[in-house]
């Protein structure tokens, strides 16, 4: 090589480092702009130990580590086109920050980081999604994000490309970046740190690099099953009897069983043969509802009420962190499906030109004893499939913003959002259901929007800080504990348990709010970041009330939203004479009305996730692809049994073969 080829290429060289190193101080700018901004909304569980040892320092070594991938092909194109390779260096480190501030502007909107879900999304999904998250409302956001990239190309494309590096400077820039190089690779396996190491789940959000991250997510892939019949055989059977309080029909059709269920219930309520009136309602979370929260002051007064007068399960979860997760197993009991945003999301190719595995239902089998079915849904109404996922499942009516009086009904004082507002919803509902209260019965179902992000549906004045103020005064909540809440979460919290109130203050005027019964419950928790629980994400309440009832209750036993439905089912059977098939596939074994904690439920929760509890199997859990053990209180530690480790182990390995068995080969439901 040439003295004059050496000399471009070691010039290039410096050049190169000398982007890499304005590329990482651009990111240290874009954290300590997003500590300001998680600052300036209230929380306080961040500090300068975090940023500078966790995501600063994770940071750094990310880009380092890229970089490095990045080099040789850089140097090699500069020996054919040195002009080609500066520019492609320029190029590669804008590409950098323009992810960055995208990862970093998802999760101050959702407070969650982006992971490889995302691929699972339609387009208009996505589309939609974006429209209604990075809202008017994230108008700072939005200039902030506009500012920080034009700032990044000015400095990449034009103050870069300015600046002559002498030859000792750029000895000396090779040498600092061969070092720090040296350390990313000695320490590459060390650039993201599991929730355990962090206080609360909060600071490990933000302390890890949200590159890393993602990456992380794509690495967990779903395991791929050679269905042959031998492994389902033997799978099934080994399932099976481990869950022997129902009677099994085959293991061709692995969940396939013969009812049995305990009604649970039965003694709770008086009997009639009139078909009860069901209605289902999604919308709390208990990290700040009810007894059991994480604010040591519960937000939810009317709900608080209601449960004093209900039959309420204080250690209640969802089966999914999201809210692709709760009607297929409230409704359905299903499994959980082949990707990560669950049953109703997949998207497998059947034989019948179906789009999910054969199934019966809640909705179904109502059906059948003649009920009226709604659904009622203030937003677009096949995000997440859901319009696919309730047709499929013979709804006699599917009501969604496009149903709306919109003379009556406004979308959140005219700005683009996920919908309408709950109240908005509950009212609408009504004025479709005018002479339903005669004849025969129904099931409604609701599921609401007003506690999702950007949480821009409420009306005005629950945004006021007068409002809030007099509310937490009302409530004797010690400010300190909400004020780290962000405020358009707070004034969601206290509008959905006015629009809740609402409902039952305008149900009971029909005539047949006597013979109704209310299921109230959540899609998922909304997990506050206000300490590290590995459950704060699928801790929802469970409510059922109805005038019917005897007597009120407490529960304490561990269960989730695949038991409902086995228990309601043999409610109406016993005490309403409601009739059945025999044979069902429910994933979940009822209730569990222990008035002192018990843990004798197998809950699959996000199977597919890397970051999340996977699979709770009695007082275990695995996480972090650990064994786990946990108390009533919830507190974890590592199992050390070896024996017990194998057992929870293979019980999880055996659902998730079944699982997929089950809904690719489409062997939940019989023909």
């Amino acid at each position: 090589m040439s003295t004059i080829k050496f000399s471009a290429i070691r010039k290039l060289f410096s050049e190169y480092v000398f982007i890499i190193f304005t590329v990482i101080i651009i990111f240290i700018s874009i954290r300590l702009l997003e500590y300001l901004f998680i600052l300036i909304e209230g929380s306080n569980d961040i500090s300068f130990n975090l940023l500078v040892s966790r995501s600063i320092n994770f940071d750094t070594l990310f880009v380092i580590n890229v970089s490095l991938i990045f080099l040789f092909p850089i140097l090699s194109i500069g020996l054919i086109n040195n002009r080609a390779a500066k520019t492609i260096s320029r190029i590669i480190g804008f590409v950098f920050i323009l992810i960055h501030l995208i990862l970093t502007s998802y999760f101050l909107v959702s407070w969650n980081i982006l992971s490889d879900v995302v691929f699972e999304f339609s387009l208009r999904e996505l589309l939609k999604t974006v429209v209604a998250e990075f809202t008017f409302s994230n108008f700072t956001l939005w200039i902030g994000f506009i500012a920080m990239l034009m700032a990044s190309a000015f400095l990449l494309f034009n103050f870069t490309n300015r600046i002559f590096i002498k030859k000792k400077t750029g000895l000396i820039l090779i040498s600092i970046y061969l070092v720090f190089g040296a350390v990313a690779i000695k320490y590459s396996g060390h650039t993201f740190k599991a929730s355990r190491y962090f206080d609360t789940n909060f600071q490990f959000l933000v302390g890890n690099s949200k590159e890393v991250f993602f990456i992380k997510s794509l690495e967990y892939k779903n395991s791929s099953y050679d269905f042959n019949s031998h492994d389902i055989n033997e799978t099934a059977q080994r399932y099976q009897n481990k869950n022997l309080k129902v009677e099994y029909c085959s293991t061709e059709y692995p969940f396939l069983h013969n009812a049995s269920y305990e009604n649970v219930l039965g003694k709770y309520f008086y009997k009639d043969t009139i078909p009860p009136n069901i209605v289902v309602v999604e919308s709390l979370s208990s990290s700040f509802s009810g007894k059991c929260n994480s604010i040591n002051g519960s937000l939810t007064p009317f709900i608080d009420s209601l449960a004093e007068h209900s039959l309420y399960w204080e250690n209640f979860f969802s089966n999914a962190e999201r809210s692709f997760g709760v009607l297929p197993n409230v409704l359905a009991s299903l499994p959980y499906g082949t990707i990560k945003r669950g049953f109703i999301n997949m998207d497998n190719e059947y034989a019948n030109f179906e789009k999910y595995p054969r199934h019966t239902s809640l909705i179904k089998l109502l059906n059948e004893n003649n009920y009226r079915t709604n659904f009622f849904y203030g937003r677009w109404g096949y995000f997440d499939n859901v319009g696919y996922f309730m047709k499929a499942n013979n709804i006699t009516h599917f009501v969604t913003e496009d149903d709306f009086d919109t003379k009556n009904f406004k979308k959140a004082d005219g700005k683009e959002s996920w919908g309408y507002n709950d109240k908005d919803l509950f009212a609408q509902s009504f004025k479709l259901m005018e002479g339903y209260d005669k004849g025969k019965g129904y099931l409604n179902i609701y599921q609401t929007l007003s506690l999702h992000g950007p949480y821009n549906l409420c009306e005005r004045r629950y945004y006021t800080k007068e409002y809030l103020e007099n509310k937490i005064d009302q409530l004797k909540l010690n400010p300190a504990n909400t004020e780290i809440i962000p405020k358009e979460i707070l004034s969601s919290i206290f509008f959905t348990d006015d629009a809740l109130k609402y409902l039952f203050s305008e149900s009971s005027k029909r005539e047949n709010f006597l013979n109704t019964i209310f299921i109230i419950t959540g899609d998922h928790g909304i997990d506050l970041h206000l300490k590290n629980d590995i459950f704060e994400k699928f801790r929802v309440p469970l409510i059922i009330y109805s005038p019917m009832l005897k007597q009120s209750a407490t529960f304490k036993g561990l269960c989730s939203h695949i038991d409902i439905l086995p228990s309601i089912l043999a409610l109406l059977q016993d005490n309403f004479n409601l009739k059945f098939p025999q044979q069902n596939h429910w994933i979940g074994q009822g209730l569990d009305t222990s008035e002192i904690f018990n843990a004798k439920r197998n809950i699959p929760l996000s199977i597919y996730s890397h970051i999340l509890p996977n699979y709770i199997a009695e007082n275990h859990v695995i996480f972090e692809d650990k064994v786990i053990r946990f108390d009533s209180l919830f507190t974890i530690t590592n199992e050390t049994n070896l024996n017990k480790i194998n057992a929870v182990e293979e019980l999880f390995e055996d659902y998730s073969f079944l699982n997929n068995y089950v809904c690719v080969e489409n062997k939940i439901w019989p023909e």
